[in-house]
């Protein structure tokens, strides 16, 4: 928390920000170094102002007298977080009157003036920290605008929208408004485009950092197949064989892979119309009720299954080891001894558990 700039942390970083940005001591709540900053700790660190400026604030013919400002601080200061108000709560003490009297009755020129004339109240707007105001009406238009532009435009912003005067050589240079100055001042459907475009913003950035580091681990390993000689090549192509189209169901027709399913075992493609048998792994057309009725009689089902549903997963994926394990062993007596043995020894932690007489029948 730092009251005189702004500061907010959390837990998580809470080592790193308080060197690089800190936070005024004594303004602290007790909680913040176990939870983070929280709104009750900001309310708190409010409390310590206001106490910090209680004589100041009470002189003058103040409507709070320093009795109601010190039971104000108690209030704010209080050491349980669950015992502070909240903002709002906090703001209808008389001790803020005079302040929120005097926003509500400045006015100003809208630095836009698109949909106002004359003098426009404080309270009915926005004003940037340079002191422009932006009438609602004119802030609705703006950050609509500011919302629906390109990717490019509002990374330079980071999602952000800044003054209007902002632009266009008018050299504002006040920081963007927070969330609740634009939650509190443009409407709900205008608000709601703002948090879209920003969400786009992160959804963007997301995506290229995801990109960014495929692209790393793909050229990862294309310098560490470049480093391989002909032998180690041929033992990565046969797990890759191995791993991919025999260990790894797969839709029969499309042959995308699936990694486990819930509910029947007449199943259907994501990608493809294949509807076909999680046991067997037969096509069954296009045709949901012929998935079902081959599923029905599957051959490869084990005594006493139910009729449809897999039941105990671990006898259902053994079942699965023991239809998978002829065509695993057929590809293993293709390979020379060299690649073979330099395979299963790759393999063995994998094929231990459901391929163990796979391994024996290879002496491993």
């Amino acid at each position: 928390i730092s009251v005189d700039s702004g500061t907010r942390t959390t837990q998580q970083y809470l080592a790193t920000t308080r060197m690089a940005f800190g936070y005024t001591p004594g303004f602290e709540a007790p909680e913040l170094l176990q939870t983070g900053s929280t709104p009750a700790s900001d309310m708190f660190a409010l409390g310590k102002t206001v106490e910090e400026l209680c004589n100041a604030c009470t002189e003058g013919g103040s409507v709070a007298s320093a009795a109601e400002v010190a039971d104000l601080v108690r209030v704010l200061t209080a050491d349980a977080a669950k015992d502070r108000p909240s903002a709002d709560v906090a703001a209808a003490d008389a001790f803020f009157k005079p302040l929120l009297d005097f926003r509500r009755e400045q006015t100003s020129v809208c630095c836009i003036g698109a949909f106002c004339t004359g003098l426009v109240r404080h309270s009915d707007g926005a004003l940037c920290a340079e002191g422009h105001l932006t009438c609602s009406a004119c802030l609705d238009g703006h950050v609509q605008s500011c919302a629906g532009e390109e990717l490019r435009l509002l990374r330079e912003r980071e999602g952000r929208v800044c003054c209007p005067n902002s632009g266009g050589g008018l050299g504002c240079a006040a920081a963007p408004f927070s969330d609740s100055e634009l939650g509190q001042t443009v409407s709900a459907a205008v608000f709601d485009s703002y948090v879209k475009g920003r969400m786009r913003l992160l959804e963007s950035s997301v995506r290229e950092e995801m990109e960014e580091e495929a692209e790393r681990r793909i050229q990862a390993e294309l310098q560490r197949l470049r480093t391989l000689d002909e032998g180690q090549r041929k033992v990565l192509a046969a797990r890759k064989h191995v791993e991919e189209e025999i260990l790894t169901s797969k839709c029969p027709r499309c042959r995308t892979a699936f990694l486990d399913f819930e509910g029947c075992c007449a199943l259907k493609c994501s990608r493809c119309p294949c509807n076909f048998c999680a046991w067997c792994g037969e096509d069954c057309s296009n045709s949901s009720q012929e998935a079902h009725q081959h599923v029905a009689r599957c051959a490869a089902k084990p005594p006493g299954a139910d009729v449809y549903y897999p039941g105990d997963r671990s006898e259902f994926h053994s079942k699965q080891a023991k239809h998978r394990a002829p065509k695993l062993e057929s590809y293993l007596r293709g390979l020379d001894n060299g690649t073979r043995a330099a395979l299963l020894r790759e393999l063995q932690g994998t094929l231990r558990e459901l391929y163990s007489h796979v391994l024996r029948a290879f002496g491993v």
